[in-house]
């Protein structure tokens, strides 16, 4: 995995660790990046495998598990977790799974719960024997939000791909139907943030969730799409309900 770090000065008050999303890389982050640098936080994230710098295949993660260990290992004691979409699910996962537990997590668009059709299950079952070869991952762009420029960048970004390795979209599917039947595990404060016209993920496993969640703020964005930190309408707000829970 391509790990990078970030701080202004050697005594950060917080460290803040982020996740990306399916297709995507660590520096679509950086509206967010440069506004905790300018709070002193340290930054830690990296592009996951297959993804970005990642090594590997595009589109092709072996083992979730490796990358729940890796998060563990390269994070202090006290940290604050954040991922969106596929970035969420891994956040969500690790949370429940790793002994060292983050201090706040937050969740921008989770892929949780059911995520595909009785047939795409079937599929994938006898699919996944194939392992890294890959298929379209299904993300529309215009699904992603309403603004044209936002979508003309991701499509022009020479690191962002719409691949999914079989293996991957099995563990995928597996992993998201897991991080919502344990969600009750969770005994930290959560922020959970989500678009009410998002077709990427399915919303009503994000209302699920928040009704399992014992500590959390949800803040459903009626209009915004999957990318609400891309919405012209509510990136702004977005991004003040994440300070406002990370300095609170």
């Amino acid at each position: 995995m391509f790990l990078k770090r970030f701080k202004k000065t050697e005594n950060p008050k917080k460290t803040f660790v982020i996740i990306h999303g399916l297709g995507e890389h660590s520096g679509r982050y950086r509206f967010l990046i440069d506004k905790l640098l300018n709070l002193n936080y340290q930054i830690i994230t990296f592009d996951l495998p297959g993804h970005g710098f990642g090594k590997g295949k595009k589109g092709y993660i072996e083992d979730f598990y490796k990358i729940y260990d890796y998060i563990e290992e390269i994070t202090p004691e006290k940290f604050i977790l954040y991922g969106h979409s596929m970035g969420g699910l891994i956040v969500l996962r690790y949370t429940e799974y790793a002994q060292k537990k983050p201090e706040k997590l937050i969740l921008s668009s989770p892929a949780v719960g059911k995520l595909y059709t009785s047939f795409q299950k079937i599929l994938l079952n006898t699919l996944g024997i194939f392992g890294k070869i890959t298929i379209k991952n299904g993300i529309d762009p215009k699904d992603l939000c309403h603004d044209d420029k936002a979508i003309k960048e991701y499509l022009d970004d020479p690191l962002v791909h719409n691949k999914i390795a079989f293996r991957t979209a099995k563990q995928l599917f597996f992993e998201a139907e897991k991080a919502l039947e344990e969600a009750e595990k969770i005994n930290i404060p959560v922020l959970l943030q989500f678009g009410g016209m998002d077709k990427v993920i399915n919303i009503d496993n994000c209302e699920e969730l928040s009704e399992k969640l014992n500590t959390v703020i949800v803040q459903k964005h009626k209009y915004a799409k999957h990318e609400v930190h891309n919405e012209p309408k509510y990136k702004d707000k977005y991004l003040l309900n994440i300070l406002d829970f990370i300095e609170s």
